[in-house]
């Protein structure tokens, strides 16, 4: 299911701790999952795979979202006050930690790291 829109927020109370913004078309869905696997060689020239079957955790995610100068201002004071906020979509309720985040033209690149999915 694609997503369209994004929520933001922190836990504690804080007059600029929420955000909803638009997700730009064609971006593919927070829902996407990839395996969690390795391989390892053995010392006997062999491989040994870890396969932890597939999930969102753990992956980084590049949102490109339509912003306004206020609500560019809000994104960056969410992410250089918390290192974990919540994020809200129609995929779920994310717990991610901002990695980056960078403006060109009204568009922000927002590359969050997912670390739990609590619930759909």
């Amino acid at each position: 299911m694609a997503t369209t829109t994004v929520h933001f927020s922190v836990s504690t109370y804080d007059l600029e701790g929420s955000i909803e913004l638009a997700i730009l078309p064609g971006q593919e869905g927070i829902g996407h999952r990839s395996r969690r696997s390795s391989v390892v060689e053995t010392l006997d020239g062999g491989a040994s795979l870890s396969d932890n079957g597939p999930s969102i955790l753990g992956s980084q995610l590049t949102l490109k979202l339509v912003v306004s100068t206020d609500q560019a201002r809000t994104l960056r004071h969410l992410i250089e006050t918390y290192p974990v906020i919540e994020m809200v979509t129609e995929d779920g309720f994310f717990t991610v930690a901002p990695s980056s985040l960078a403006f060109s033209s009204g568009v922000a690149t927002f590359v969050v790291s997912i670390l739990t999915k609590e619930a759909n």
